[in-house]
C-alpha cells in the first residue's frame, strides 16, 4: 500500500534490475519505477509472480534465476502530491530506458516504462534454443 509518511511526503524511487548471468545477454536491464519499492521487490522475489513488468522482463525472469538480477535504485523522489511524484518517475525511467537503451538490449517492452504485453520478445526464445543445441 502506497501511504506517505508523517509530514504528508510520499517518495519514490526509479530502479534498474540487471542480468548479471554470463553470455550474450550479460548486463542487459530493466528499467522501472514505483512508489512501493517493498512490495515491488516481494513480486520480484516471489517465482509465482505473473505480472511484473510486461512480456520482455517475465520471459527473463522465467529463463534465469531471479536471483541472477541485480537491483540498483537510481534515483529516489518525494513529493506531497502523489500524482506529480508518479509523473515525474514515469520521466525519469523513461530518460533511463533511452539512456541504457534497455529496449534493444533489455527487457523494457516502451520508453513510457508501463510493459507492454503487446511486443513480442522472440530473441530471447531464439537465444534459449541456439543455448540447447
Amino acid at each position: 500500500m502506497i501511504t506517505a509518511n508523517g509530514n504528508g511526503v510520499y517518495t519514490g524511487i526509479v530502479y534498474l534490475r540487471k542480468n548479471q548471468n554470463q553470455g550474450e545477454e550479460y548486463d542487459w536491464g530493466y528499467v522501472g519505477c514505483t512508489l512501493d519499492p517493498a512490495e515491488r521487490n516481494r513480486k520480484w522475489n516471489n517465482p509465482k509472480t505473473t505480472n511484473y513488468g510486461g512480456k520482455k522482463v517475465m520471459e527473463a525472469r522465467a529463463l534465469w534465476d531471479i536471483k541472477l538480477f541485480s537491483y540498483t535504485v537510481l534515483e529516489t523522489y518525494t513529493d506531497t502530491d502523489k500524482h506529480k511524484l508518479r509523473e515525474k518517475l514515469h520521466e525519469r525511467e523513461s530518460y533511463y530506458i533511452q539512456k541504457l537503451d534497455t529496449i534493444n538490449k533489455g527487457y523494457n517492452s516502451s520508453n513510457k516504462g508501463e510493459g507492454s504485453a503487446a511486443v513480442s520478445y522472440t530473441h530471447l526464445r531464439a537465444h534459449e534454443t541456439l543455448m540447447n543445441l
